[in-house]
């Protein structure tokens, strides 16, 4: 597990502070009188950061600063031998980001400096959330797998970044992504209203506030169909999620689709299916001016191939359209 390890001591003049950003160990040593502790390379060099400190600095090595260098003002203090490490390179830290603390004083974070850590984090969202669909989601969900997830996950930011939304709508959608499906953990038929329960169940442990989770869940329902979408974050969301009727690859991604509704006797067969495939697609329509430019053209490509092969069947000409 990646860690930060800090070292502190007392010195005449106040504390000192070296962080190194590494691999650690850590458990319990002893047989009769137990204690913890923890140990490594990184425990050690973090050490050697404290000692070569200053009263009432933080001193952090060249790994941490890559890691807090976004969030924090470090200056260089050049290097320093480490045992079976070489040199390793030093920094102060003087403090907050100008323009991620309060009043620009660099004391205290201030509403980006947290909406910025949030953005690094989703990466420990977007960790938990497949993890949880690849272990818990039904196994005959050929279409509405980890796949879908993530192409709608993918689809949200191209869209979002193209339609110019602001960092936080952003990341709001980024996590409704993430999340729109998983209800399918619990139940088909109520998926969207099954993923709403989960995000206010998971979404606090990882610092969401709850007007964010409320929009998170907001999102979540829109994909909920019929499609009504009310605002530029609901009509991304939307976008997405049927991306695929205007990609080049709609016709096996459909075919997975109908398997999956198939097996849970959903639909008919093929031709009812196709039937009622134009039928949606006739109907659909991409709301952002982004999808409109991306996708509309090839939809109405697949649109066209339905009906050929529709009107193939009808003359018993017809190949089998889902391979």
């Amino acid at each position: 597990r990646l860690i930060v390890l800090p070292h502190r001591s007392f010195v005449l003049g106040g504390f000192v502070f070296g962080f190194i950003r590494g691999l650690g160990f850590g458990g319990l040593i002893g047989r009769y009188k137990l204690s913890y502790d923890i140990w490594g390379s990184a425990v050690n060099v973090a050490s050697r950061m404290e000692s070569s400190s200053a009263p009432g600095r933080i001193n952090i090595s060249e790994s941490t600063y890559f890691f807090v260098k976004e969030f924090f003002d470090c200056t260089p203090r050049g290097q320093m031998p480490i045992k079976n490490r070489g040199n390793v390179s030093m920094y102060f830290v003087e403090g907050i980001r100008p323009e991620l603390s309060e009043n620009g004083e660099k004391k205290l974070p201030n509403a980006d400096f947290w909406l910025k850590l949030q953005v690094v984090r989703l990466g420990d969202v977007e960790d938990y959330a497949i993890s949880l669909l690849e272990e818990k989601l039904p196994k005959n969900l050929y279409y509405h797998g980890v796949k879908h997830t993530l192409d709608v996950y993918t689809q949200v930011e191209l869209l979002g970044v193209q339609e110019g939304v602001s960092t936080e709508d952003l990341l709001l959608l980024r996590t409704a992504a993430l999340f729109h499906d998983a209800g399918h953990i619990v139940d088909y038929q109520t998926h969207e209203e099954m993923g709403v329960k989960m995000v206010y169940e998971v979404l606090p442990g990882f610092q969401y506030s709850k007007p964010q989770i409320d929009e998170v869940a907001r999102l979540i329902l829109a994909t909920k169909m019929p499609v009504h979408p009310h605002d530029l974050l609901e009509k991304i969301m939307c976008d997405a999620d049927l991306d695929y009727l205007g990609r080049v690859d709609y016709i096996p991604v459909a075919a997975k689709l109908y398997e999956e509704l198939k097996e849970r006797g959903l639909v008919g067969e093929l031709a009812d299916w196709v039937n009622m495939q134009i039928k949606f697609m006739e109907n659909h329509q991409y709301y952002t001016a982004t999808a409109q430019h991306m996708r509309e053209a090839n939809k109405q490509e697949q649109l066209r191939k339905l009906k050929a092969w529709r009107s193939e069947a009808l003359g018993g000409s017809a190949k089998n359209l889902l391979g």
